[in-house]
């Protein structure tokens, strides 16, 4: 069972015979074939509901319940912070793209769940086409690298993206429109992303041949 951040609602999934179902504050929604993990999810403000389901081969989501037509993958959707913008992915064939406040964007090999800023203005995810990698702001195709650490995408204090990324066989962070140095490797946190310092800045530490380096990046 789930309950919703104010602690007012409740949810969780149920079986019948073979189907899956949601129930949502004591009302039963519709008969599917299965129910996603980690769903039902609640908004952040409590007000909506959302969960994945699949009919069939197909996966789609159930929003407020109200099923959309877009196939998807088995991943969660994702809130903003203040529960006003969604993002997912869908499916087409081989190819995904990144769903954001309905708007889908382009297609590629594969797609990172969309992160929003803090204040839920900004929204990026990353992005694979063949053996580059890509990374999009609101729609806006950013640098191309060799290799983008998927885990690693966050926005700073002051809703400036930051990730680590490899061109050839160096790595860098990179910080809003900025490139950083280049290093032999870059440490992060397990959940792959950097500590913010109480000012702001950010902090990880890389190696340099045999050198152990701490870097401060202001944002």
């Amino acid at each position: 069972m789930r309950f919703s951040p104010d602690g007012k609602r409740f949810a969780f999934v149920a079986t019948r015979q073979k189907h899956q179902f949601v129930v949502i504050d004591k009302v039963e929604g519709p008969e599917y074939d299965a129910i996603g993990n980690g769903t039902p999810v609640f908004s952040p403000d409590s007000k909506r509901v959302i969960y994945s389901a699949k009919r069939g081969e197909e996966w789609f989501l159930v929003i407020d319940g109200e099923p959309r037509p877009q196939q998807i993958t088995d991943r969660l959707l994702r809130f903003s912070p203040d529960g006003l913008r969604m993002g997912w992915v869908i499916v087409s064939g081989a190819l995904r793209a990144a769903v954001v406040d309905n708007a889908p964007g382009p297609w590629f090999d594969e797609v990172s769940m969309p992160l929003f800023s803090s204040d839920g203005k900004k929204t990026a995810h990353m992005a694979r086409s063949g053996t580059r990698y890509h990374m999009v702001e609101d729609g806006r195709d950013l640098p191309v690298f060799d290799e983008i650490a998927w885990r690693g995408l966050m926005y700073a204090s002051n809703n400036v993206l930051v990730y680590p990324a490899r061109k050839k066989d160096k790595w860098q962070v990179i910080v809003g429109d900025r490139e950083g140095n280049a290093y032999d490797e870059i440490f992060t946190r397990p959940d792959g992303t950097f500590p913010l310092r109480p000012d702001g800045t950010i902090l990880c530490f890389a190696r340099a041949g045999t050198r152990l380096l701490k870097v401060t990046l202001a944002p």
